[in-house]
């Protein structure tokens, strides 16, 4: 049984052939891709082959993103911030729900390779978990890497607000302008 519209209580059968009209489900994307040079690749989260990636394209929630040998790439998220790829180098785009888009911080993870972020002044932290080590970046610029091997992971503080980088095994820094770890 559906309930027909405007009968508070009541329900009609369905017949055969009659046509439903169900409102359509709209999903934002959490990032786009602004930018590709070179080879790069994408990959959703329930598949295992990577596919080629094309600018302007519409990123989700947990896909994966990859910059080739002499490649680069930008992700543009819905607030406007930006990470910009390096060559080798892979991301997962993890997005907040729409409702709470301008609250909750922007995460990623760096599988290999370096990214640089570039955030505004007013923008809400951005969150890039290494393999080793969990950087939360503030208004500024800076590059996040990881060494080839995953053991170890490196941040330059460009420009703009301290970065925080916590090791998994202990430690926290806070790493200030101009300054790197």
């Amino acid at each position: 049984h559906v309930p027909y519209k405007g009968e508070a209580l009541g329900y009609n059968d369905l017949v055969a052939g009659q046509i439903l009209k169900l409102p359509r489900l709209t999903v934002d994307a959490d990032a786009h891709l602004t930018g590709a040079s070179g080879l790069v690749r994408f990959r959703r989260p329930a598949e295992l082959a990577w596919d080629a990636a094309r600018r302007g394209m519409e990123l989700f929630r947990a896909w994966r993103v990859g910059a080739e040998d002499r490649s680069s790439a930008e992700v543009t998220f819905r607030d406007d911030d930006r990470l910009q790829l390096r060559e080798n180098t892979i991301v997962i785009i993890y997005g907040p729900q729409r409702a709470r888009a301008r609250v909750t911080p922007g995460r990623t993870v760096i599988e290999q390779g370096t990214l640089r972020s570039r955030l505004g002044e007013l923008s809400p932290t951005m969150e890039v978990t290494t393999p080793t080590a969990v950087a939360t970046i503030g208004g500024g610029s800076a590059l996040v890497g990881v060494i080839p091997g995953g053991d170890t992971s490196t941040v330059a503080n460009h420009e703009g607000k301290p970065v925080t980088l916590a090791s998994k095994v202990g430690g926290k820094v806070k790493v200030a302008s101009g300054m790197g770890s």
